[in-house]
C-alpha cells in the first residue's frame, strides 16, 4: 500500500522548474536564463503561453547571446501576485525581472502576442531600459472588437463603465471549459519534455479558472489597449515579426512598425500566430542580426 501512495504523491507533484526561482520580497518568480554574451534578450510569452513555449527559439539564441524567459504571477512556478493581478502589478513584476537580469545595460525586448502588448506598455514607461523592441504577431490596440447594445465597437475606444457592463455579461454567461488536455498543433512541435509541461499547464488552467478571471482578462485587455492607442516610440529600434496572412492582420502589424521612425516589418512565412513554434528560425535570425549590430557598435 505504501509504494502505491508514494507513486500517487509523485504523480501529483509539480515538475521541477526549468530555470530558477528568484525571491522578490517574499514572492518567487520563475526566470530561465541561458547562454552568455554582452547582449541580453528577454522573451515575453503570450496568453495563455509560458516560458517553456520559447524553447525552440531560446536553445538556438543561447548559442550567441544571453537569453531569458520568465513566467508571470501565478503561472507555472511563479507565485501569485499579492492581491489581484492587474496591469500595474504585471508591469511591476516585469521591471523586477529586467532589473534582475540586466541591472545596468538595456535589454533586447521580444514579446509574442499579449507579451508584445505588455512589452509596448513597458517600453512606453521605460524606453531607456530597452535597446531594441521586437514584437511578434502582437495585437494592435484597435484589432479587438466587441458587440455592445447591438453595435460593434473597438474595445480600446469603450468607456470603463461599458467594459464593466460587458464583463458582467461575460461573467454571467461563463461556462467552465469542458475540453480534455491534448497537445494540439503547433504545440506538438515542442520537444517531448516540453509537451508534458504544456499538458501540465493546461490541466492547471482548467482546474483553477473562474468566472472572475474572464472579467479580469477583459479589463486587463481594455486597460492596455486603451492606454496604447496614441503611444508612439520615437526612434526606438523596432522590429515587427508577423505571419503572412490574413492581409488585414499584416496591415495592422505594419501600422505597429510605423509607431517608430526606426520600425520595420519582417514576414515569417509558413506560420500561424505562434511563430515561435511554427517558424522559430525567423525570430532567431532577427535576434541574431540585432545582437551582431550591437557587437559592431561596441567595437
Amino acid at each position: 500500500m505504501i509504494p502505491v501512495l508514494l507513486a500517487l504523491v509523485f504523480l501529483a507533484a509539480d515538475p521541477p522548474p526549468t530555470g530558477e526561482l528568484v525571491d522578490f520580497g517574499g514572492r518567487n518568480l520563475h526566470i530561465d536564463c541561458r547562454g552568455s554574451g554582452s547582449s541580453t534578450i528577454l522573451l515575453l510569452n503570450g496568453l495563455p503561453r509560458y516560458s517553456f513555449h520559447w524553447i525552440l527559439v531560446q536553445q538556438d539564441v543561447a548559442q550567441f547571446a544571453r537569453v531569458c524567459t520568465y513566467d508571470r504571477a501565478g503561472d507555472t512556478w511563479s507565485d501569485p501576485a499579492d492581491g489581484e493581478s492587474t496591469v500595474e502589478t504585471m508591469l511591476a513584476d516585469l521591471d523586477k525581472v529586467m532589473t534582475h537580469i540586466s541591472p545596468e545595460r538595456p535589454v533586447i525586448f521580444a514579446g509574442h502576442s499579449f507579451g508584445g502588448v505588455l512589452a509596448r506598455a513597458y517600453a512606453h514607461e521605460k524606453p531607456r531600459r530597452i535597446s531594441t523592441l521586437v514584437l511578434i504577431d502582437s495585437v494592435h490596440p484597435n484589432w479587438t472588437n466587441v458587440v455592445i447594445s447591438g453595435q460593434r465597437k473597438r474595445l480600446s475606444e469603450m468607456t470603463r463603465d461599458e467594459v464593466l457592463s460587458l464583463a458582467e455579461v461575460a461573467k454571467a454567461q461563463y461556462k467552465a471549459p469542458q475540453f480534455e488536455p491534448v497537445v494540439h498543433s503547433p504545440f506538438d512541435k515542442l520537444p517531448e519534455e516540453m509537451q508534458k509541461l504544456h499538458l501540465w499547464q493546461l490541466e492547471r488552467l482548467i482546474a483553477k479558472i473562474t468566472p472572475e478571471d474572464v472579467t479580469r482578462s477583459l479589463m486587463t485587455q481594455w486597460e492596455l489597449y486603451s492606454s496604447l492607442r496614441n503611444v508612439r516610440f520615437g526612434n526606438l529600434p523596432l522590429v515587427v515579426i508577423t505571419r503572412s496572412a490574413p492581409e488585414p492582420w499584416v496591415m495592422s502589424q505594419q501600422h505597429i512598425a510605423a509607431l517608430s521612425t526606426s520600425g520595420k516589418t519582417v514576414i515569417a512565412p509558413n506560420s500561424g500566430h505562434d511563430i515561435e513554434l511554427d517558424n522559430p528560425k525567423a525570430i532567431i535570425e532577427v535576434l541574431r542580426s540585432i545582437v551582431m549590430a550591437e557587437q559592431q557598435q561596441a567595437k
